[in-house]
């Protein structure tokens, strides 16, 4: 059958003004399964001109039928590196591929994950078979990007839970959490939740919206982790230390910072940045301002032997200078995130 191009190409421009939308009502979404089912893959012309984000949404209003609950098969601990949403060029890849490798983790959480075909691709590049499971889990992210763990044989994931409730969108937030219940090949039992938050202007708590959005994640992640021995949270969270916003979580679920134990460790900064503890930052010569967290309960930071942090494939702020991988720039950087690690006894 013949394909129209003229009115292909007018769907597809009327999906990405639709995926583009901030706020979309329900009807946006039965509009996008509606495009859909015309600009299937069966048609050349829409799969050639269609981008791998566009693909990846396609792919996500088609799961919405799939529970909050979803049973996994093996997957991962131990680290979290966030992906910008952006076309990547081969030595920025290999930059990721650089930090990860670096860490060697036998758990590792992704963020900003822009599909399972993607993933898969990276892993089977540079880490084939390292992780033989690996698990991409949509969030409600505009640009369709999702969370992914990933583990190393002698893992597994019981289970993963979103939090998917009904909370108004906002300019000023948005949010992507999902909790992975882990269990080791010694029958340990832990509970890592994946977060991340983009709160616009809400360092100092101001926000209201902000506010009970962290609170329905704390009373959220209260429930699900209730009687599990090992608890951590990860992730960018967006939040200053000092912010208020910052203590439902630390007080809520009595959680530690990995990094202020003694047992963390990081190249500090050159020059006389390492004799020096800026305000909002990581530690005393770590002076890069600390939006990602790595916190972990009691009896967590008291089984861990080493929490640190890569930061080689971010590029230095102006004044801020620390060792990289060669060559990196702002146009070849694995992140704008630090890698953070964690190993325990």
């Amino acid at each position: 059958m013949a394909v129209n191009r003229f009115k292909t190409e007018e769907h597809i421009a009327e999906m990405n003004k639709l995926m583009n939308k901030a706020h979309k009502s329900i009807s946006d979404y039965d509009r996008m399964r509606e495009l859909w089912s015309f600009l299937n893959p069966e048609h050349t012309i829409a799969a050639t001109n269609m981008t791998e984000r566009e693909l990846t949404w396609l792919e996500l209003i088609n799961q919405s039928h799939l529970p909050n609950k979803i049973l996994a098969r093996k997957v991962i601990l131990s680290s979290l590196i966030s992906h910008p949403s952006v076309l990547l060029g081969p030595e920025t890849v290999q930059n990721k591929a650089m930090v990860i490798k670096d860490a060697s983790p036998d758990v590792l959480l992704l963020q900003e994950v822009e599909s399972q075909k993607g993933l898969d691709t990276f892993l089977s590049l540079f880490f084939d078979k390292v992780y033989p499971t690996r698990i991409f889990v949509p969030t409600l992210d505009r640009f369709g990007r999702g969370m992914a763990i990933l583990c190393k044989e002698g893992f597994s994931v019981s289970e993963i839970t979103s939090f998917t409730d009904v909370f108004p969108s906002s300019k000023e937030t948005n949010h992507a959490a999902q909790l992975y219940k882990l269990v080791t090949h010694d029958s340990k039992w832990y509970d890592i939740a994946n977060l991340q938050f983009f709160l616009t202007g809400s360092e100092e708590g101001s926000s209201p919206v902000c506010e009970e959005l962290i609170n329905q994640i704390v009373k959220w992640l209260k429930l699900e982790m209730y009687g599990t021995a090992y608890r951590m949270i990860v992730g960018s969270l967006d939040i200053l230390p000092h912010s208020k916003l910052l203590q439902p979580i630390i007080d809520g679920l009595k959680m530690k910072y990995s990094n202020r134990l003694s047992s963390f460790y990081t190249e500090l900064d050159f020059g006389k940045g390492r004799h020096y503890h800026g305000l909002g930052t990581y530690a005393k010569g770590v002076n890069l301002t600390q939006k990602d967290y790595f916190l972990i309960d009691d009896l967590t930071a008291s089984k861990t032997v080493y929490t640190g942090m890569n930061r080689k494939g971010l590029v230095p702020i102006e004044k801020e200078q620390w060792r990289t991988y060669d060559r990196l720039n702002n146009t070849n950087a694995a992140s704008r995130h630090p890698l953070l690690t964690l190993d325990m006894a």
